[in-house]
């Protein structure tokens, strides 16, 4: 499993099944995404195309844990971007 962090560039997230994806909303430079699956080991829950020509860092989850460790101000990032999911 991997976090991304869109490093420059825009695009949009969507959900969804059998075909049908509904618009969740649009990310955009120093966004990170795809980091519940990492962290809890479960599968994507979104999907993330690009809007326009975009540059990705990637962190699997072994590097993903060990930079938590080593850069709090990182982890209270992530941290805050799950809450976005887990509050109404």
């Amino acid at each position: 499993m991997t976090l991304y962090i869109l490093a420059s560039g825009s695009a949009t997230v969507s959900a969804g099944k059998d075909g049908e994806q509904c618009y969740l909303g649009n990310i955009s430079t120093g966004d990170i995404f795809g980091e519940i699956a990492p962290l809890s080991g479960g599968r994507r829950m979104a999907s993330v195309t690009a809007a326009e020509d975009c540059v990705l860092l990637e962190l699997n989850a072994d590097v993903l844990q060990d930079v938590l460790h080593k850069h709090p101000l990182l982890a209270e990032s992530v941290l805050n971007s799950l809450e976005r999911y887990l509050l109404p």
